[in-house]
């Protein structure tokens, strides 16, 4: 969360400052301002979310911190991988969406430039902020708010059926969808509307304005809010309004201590079904350990159908690793 270096941390009555007088803690103010962010060593950070005895966020508990052992093996393919938490991108994305929900206070009112601190955006708003669950769409998603009429949305999802337009809930979308990634709505006065996430990876050094604009117009009606998550380093064109880009240069800015390891996993790409560890597999949405075990046991496959068939696992399940022959672009 951005702090004003003036103004007390929200919920304490502690300066920005007095948090780091004891020297574990740090606040790094961006240049030329006086504002800034509270930064911490993994360490510490890894303490704070296992604070033994005491009730922790399941989001946050749940972030793998410890991960050395899966960067080391990029490096050393000799070495075995660890179990990669954030395999998938989109799952990454949404959780640190629900992370910065938990920064505000349920009801308080909080702008998109506050929440999305760090990214390139155009166009601004206030709303309602929820402190948000997430869940993984069953089925496919249309996004867009004006695809929805009626008082309630119900999406059903692997822990059961969820009314969307409750404001509580970030939605990670079935894969392969042709609209967002991922989804929240956002609790608004006026109308009804969407806060879309689109992640993508790009062999190339630029983006286009035009794919821009093509992964918004699939995603987001006029009225939703709408960001896009990218490897390219240069993204130089204007934004449609209420619109947002994360791309390489804000990769640091937006994600602060996490960027490292958010690039990483954004340009690792689906988990190779016929490769995977067992502790890899079972990271997967829809992969317990008797599905694992399953997949060891009759890999290779040759592609989605053919795991299908051998495993009776869904081709909604199995979308989301890897298979031979599979482009790599997507």
């Amino acid at each position: 969360q951005l702090l004003d270096g003036d103004k007390v941390v929200p919920g304490t009555t502690k300066l920005p400052e007095q948090f780091a007088q004891p020297g574990l803690i740090r606040y790094e103010r961006k240049d030329g301002v006086n504002t800034g962010y509270l930064t911490a060593p993994y360490i510490w950070v890894w303490m704070f979310v296992h604070d033994f005895g005491k009730a922790v966020d399941p989001v946050l508990k749940n972030w793998r911190f410890c991960d050395y052992a899966e960067h080391v093996s990029e490096i050393d393919s000799n070495l075995p991988p660890g179990a990669q938490f954030w395999q998938h991108f989109e799952y990454f994305v949404a959780s640190f969406r629900v992370l910065k929900s938990r920064m505000y206070e349920e009801g308080e009112p909080v702008k998109i430039s506050q929440v999305h601190a760090g990214a390139r955006l155009q166009g601004d708003f206030e709303f309602e902020n929820h402190q948000l669950e997430m869940h993984l769409a069953s089925h496919q998603e249309d996004t867009k708010s004006a695809s929805h009429v009626g008082p309630e949305w119900k999406i059903r999802c692997e822990k059961g059926n969820f009314d969307f337009w409750q404001h509580k809930y970030c939605i990670i979308n079935a894969a392969s969808a042709q609209y967002a990634d991922s989804f929240t709505s956002l609790h608004r006065k006026a109308k009804k509307s969407h806060e879309c996430h689109q992640d993508k990876l790009v062999k190339s050094k630029k983006l286009a304005k035009s794919t821009f604009e093509a992964e918004r117009y699939k995603a987001a009606s006029k009225d939703d809010f709408f960001i896009l998550f990218t490897s390219a380093e240069s993204c130089n064109f204007q934004l449609p309004n209420n619109s947002g880009i994360v791309d390489k240069t804000q990769w640091e800015s937006y994600f602060g201590p996490f960027a490292g390891r958010a690039y990483r996993y954004a340009i690792t790409g689906p988990l190779k079904i016929n490769d995977a560890e067992r502790s890899q597999l079972t990271n997967v949405f829809g992969i317990n350990e008797a599905r694992a075990d399953e997949i060891m046991e009759k890999r290779p496959f040759d592609n989605i159908e053919d795991a299908t068939n051998q495993t009776n696992i869904s081709e909604r399940v199995l979308k989301r690793f890897k298979f031979p022959n599979d482009d790599s672009d997507e």
